[in-house]
């Protein structure tokens, strides 16, 4: 029986601001697809006695494609954060490298192949890890049964392929209509099928080119060799520990799992042709990776003859540029590849997933009823939107690292060890705490936001009220997402983003960082007064990052106010964001000054506007 905790209670131990007065009432959500998002989302969701779950799963029983599955630091950090036991059910299965001495290294980078004189097998740079970047893999297949041990017994409908969904508002449920004739409704449902997700037709449009997976010009052939067979092979050094063979427009990988008994290999190559014909994954022909892999040198190819019933698989994506992962009027939201499928080249997919029913199922535990669900998505979508973005971004970019070819490192072997790490060091070292928090943050604003205006639309019978404030300051950007990446690492918390396709834009709102003593508003308006739900937050005016669309708009980039101070960024602990600011980068124009009125700096955005750090006396 997995631990419960009450969902109102925050890290401080007080309830929620937004709880208080409610009784809480049962909350059906419905996943669909079994696979490690949806089986981890419905674990996380058990903590909270009053959401009950239902897993839809298309296949007749459960199963994983697939061999080895790499986990970073941050996928193992999110297991025990959803639920103490999916960490402990992961350390029963999980593998590192089997050397002691090899512990704390990422992989070992060699060559594939002869390049610049040097001889295939030369060491290129073998990057360490810290304590907190310590990381592991498994057989994907054991851990998805471990999983299944922790979910109750008659959560999970097999056969259940999704054919349709549609809301019916009279009764507040969303219907799903399964290709067995069956049906099944819910409060909301979460998507969790995949990259071939039916979900996300229905909430960007089964037309709509971003729905579909991206072709990105790289495969590879998957597989497992029993381990004694790889050390006689290639050695034991090479076959128990994680090494990464790196070649021009091609790249193999190898790592132990099932407690080292097995040596998984993903072999990576470019296609020639830039597309790929039939099933996503098929057996692999002999000939073809023989084609692929000409010119590796010995050890790969003494791999290569090792691998037999293995999976030819064609590496697809998901576009970054997909502006929602919900659909409000179906109460519908994705999770993992469904949302957010990334290129492996990270080894970060399904951390991703974990990240995010980390993020899901905690903060739909603080719904008191099924009117907050709507609310939990937008703040889950607050959060998650920037952070997958950038996985998927660097995603790509990897695969063109690891097989020589990104445009600007291309076989430049000191270039490619200066950045080799990087990006998997961001995305390891990510705060998931404090995601969490931004996300209840912006569930708290939200779900007050809709009391205040359900209080003044329900106390009067005779007339509106409304109560003018400033909900919005434009501020013109170049670009969505550089702008949204800067003002994140300031502690700005994405409220809203949201893709408008009458006008081809996004709807991109942000926050300022809030202080735990800011005092809060009590001034609302209802929907019905204003020209679209309002994004304001209840701790005063948000920032509309409007992207210029024309030569006019572009001249006021960065100089909206003439060359003065263009907004001002009160603070209750001056010092305090003085020092955070200048760790992220902040240009300071003016340094710190002491006032009759207060303690102030002047610093500058990534498009040179001017802002003021004031703290009033």
């Amino acid at each position: 029986m997995l631990r419960t905790e009450d969902p109102t209670l925050g890290d401080t131990g007080q309830v929620s601001a937004y709880t208080p007065c409610r009784e809480q009432v049962p909350i059906d959500i419905a996943i669909v697809g079994g696979g490690i998002g949806g089986l981890a989302l419905s674990i996380g969701l058990q903590q909270y006695g009053h959401v009950r779950v239902k897993i839809y799963e298309a296949a007749s029983k459960f199963s994983e494609i697939g061999a080895g599955v790499f986990f970073g630091a941050n996928s193992i950090r999110a297991m025990t954060l959803i639920h103490p036991a999916i960490g402990e059910a992961f350390a029963k299965i999980s593998t590192s490298a089997v050397w002691e001495s090899k512990r704390d290294t990422y992989f070992d980078f060699i060559l594939a192949h002869e390049l610049h004189g040097l001889p295939a097998g030369t060491h290129i740079i073998s990057p360490q890890v810290t304590a907190s970047e310590q990381h592991s893999t498994a057989h994907r297949a054991h851990f998805v049964d471990e999983l299944i041990k922790l979910v109750p017994d008659g959560t999970v409908g097999f056969g259940k392929r999704l054919a349709d969904i549609s809301r019916d508002e009279g009764r507040g449920k969303t219907i799903m209509k399964f290709a067995d004739g069956s049906t099944a409704e819910a409060d909301a449902v979460i998507g969790c099928d995949g990259i071939r997700s039916v979900c996300r037709d229905f909430v960007l449009g089964k037309n709509n080119p971003l729905s579909q997976p991206v072709f990105t010009g790289k495969h590879a052939y998957r597989g497992l060799i029993p381990m004694d067979k790889a050390i006689a092979a290639i050695g034991a050094e090479k076959a128990q520990n994680r090494f990464m063979f790196l070649g021009v427009s091609g790249h193999v990988l190898v790592f132990p799992v099932a407690e080292g008994q097995v040596m998984n290999v993903v072999a990576f190559s470019t296609t020639k042709s830039g597309t790929w014909e039939g099933e996503g994954v098929k057996p692999m022909k002999r000939e073809d990776m023989d084609a692929d892999f000409e010119g590796f040198g010995e050890d790969c190819q003494k791999i290569f003859s090792l691998m037999e019933n293995t999976d030819h698989w064609g590496i697809f994506d998901l576009s970054p540029d997909i502006p929602t992962f919900s659909s409000r009027p179906l109460h519908l939201l994705l999770l993992g590849d469904s949302a957010h499928a990334c290129a492996p080249h990270q080894g970060a997919g399904a951390g991703q997933a974990l990240e995010d029913a980390h993020i899901l199922s905690h903060i739909l535990g603080a719904c008191r009823s099924p009117s907050d669900v709507l609310a939990a998505f937008g703040a889950f979508e607050s959060v998650r939107m920037p952070r997958t973005k950038v996985v998927q971004k660097y995603g790509r970019l990897q695969g063109e690292l690891l097989d020589l070819q990104r445009p600007d490192v291309g076989d430049d072997l000191e270039k490619l060890k200066a950045i080799i790490d990087v990006p998997i060091r961001e995305i390891w070292n990510c705060d998931l705490g404090a995601e969490l928090e931004k996300a209840q943050a912006v569930m708290r604003r939200k779900l007050a936001e809709s009391a205040h205006t359900y209080a003044l639309l329900t106390t009067s019978t005779t007339r509106v009220i409304t109560m003018p404030y400033i909900a919005h300051i434009s501020l013109i950007v170049r670009d969505y997402d550089e702008a949204i990446a800067f003002y994140s690492r300031l502690g700005f918390t994405v409220v809203e983003d949201t893709f408008v396709p009458e006008q081809q834009k996004r709807w991109v709102v942000i926050q300022p960082p809030l202080s735990p003593s800011q005092p809060t508003s009590t001034s609302a308006v209802p929907e019905s007064a204003t020209h679209r739900p309002s994004s304001a937050s209840s701790q005063g005016a948000t920032i509309l990052l409007a992207r210029a669309s024309n030569p006019e708009q572009e001249a006021f980039i960065g100089n909206q106010a003439g060359g003065r101070v263009f907004l001002f960024l009160g603070t209750d602990d001056f010092d305090r964001d003085y020092k955070r600011f200048s760790d992220a980068g902040v240009e300071w124009v003016r340094p710190p000054k002491v006032e009759a009125y207060g303690k102030v700096a002047v610093w500058k955005d990534l498009y040179g506007n001017l802002w003021d750090l004031i703290q009033h006396y």
